[in-house]
């Protein structure tokens, strides 16, 4: 009986050294693509950096290549350059656009490690104001071998990981006519006060200050937000046009001594950037 256990214990550890020799390593990534997040105007033209990050130095990578789809409804790609590799030792390279994909191999002839600027890919904005997409590395089966890296003769493509992007088109910014104190000339900020100063947003023939966000807006050099939960509305300059009307700390604006001008940012309903500036006197120290 014991014999038997034996030769039985004896198959069970063979069997279980040959499963686990059958199962393939998957090796650890050697790098990481990335390209970042990427926020322009509408009709905008940028180029930014597409970086391998921590490349192993025991890998010799002299092959690269990208693989980038992106929505061409908001983007498009115009050109790709070779990154920061010296020309002295620079094989050769090709790109390719499709509709929505964009793909670069380059070739060199000495090997890199830490972080290596692979190409310069230049986007153009062709959306609307909020539009956005993403920015995803992979194979797109657009030619060569998708994104990789690899060493002498395409051998050895590595395994890697991806930080992939989006692309975002901001709404151009909407400069506002502001007002600070109304019926206040000059516009005195007391700077020991721990009272509120008043801003009024005025509507304009260009613009409704009764579509702004109000719980987006912020005043002076520290972005105070408003004292009051609401903002309130009225014709604050009698031309006959609803106004908005907030309120903010004096000591949160972090308008100090000497400040000629005080600012307001903030978004409309529809995410809008909105700016507006007036004169401002500083009484006191800060």
């Amino acid at each position: 009986m014991k014999k038997r256990l034996t030769i039985l214990l004896s198959f069970i550890l063979v069997l279980t050294l040959s499963l686990v020799a059958a199962v393939p390593l998957i090796a650890a990534p050697i790098a990481t693509f990335t390209i970042g997040d990427i926020s322009v105007l509408p009709g905008t033209t940028i180029t930014v950096p597409v970086i391998a990050q921590d490349v192993d130095s025991s890998y010799e990578v002299c092959q690269a290549g990208i693989d980038l789809r992106y929505d061409p409804s908001v983007v498009t790609v115009t050109n790709i350059v070779k990154g920061d590799i010296p020309s002295s030792s620079f094989i050769f390279d090709s790109e390719i656009f499709t509709n929505d994909v964009a793909t670069y191999q380059m070739d060199f002839f000495n090997v890199y490690s830490g972080n290596i600027i692979i190409a310069y890919i230049t986007f153009q904005a062709v959306g609307n104001p909020g539009d956005s997409c993403e920015l995803i590395f992979g194979d797109w089966g657009n030619r060569f071998l998708g994104t990789f890296l690899a060493n002498y003769g395409g051998a050895g493509v590595s395994p890697l990981t991806f930080d992939d992007g989006t692309f975002t088109i901001l709404s151009p910014i909407q400069e506002v006519e502001i007002d600070i104190k109304p019926g206040s000339d000059p516009n005195s900020i007391n700077l020991k006060s721990n009272g509120l100063i008043p801003v009024a947003i005025l509507t304009t023939p260009d613009f409704d200050a009764t579509t702004i966000d109000a719980s987006t807006v912020t005043f002076g050099p520290d972005a105070a937000t408003m004292a009051h939960k609401h903002a309130h509305f009225e014709d604050i300059n009698d031309d006959g046009e609803i106004d908005m009307v907030l309120h903010f700390r004096t000591q949160d604006t972090g308008i100090s001594t000497g400040d000629t001008e005080a600012c307001l940012e903030g978004t409309t309903l529809d995410g809008t950037p909105i700016h507006g500036c007036d004169l401002v006197r500083t009484v006191g120290k800060s």
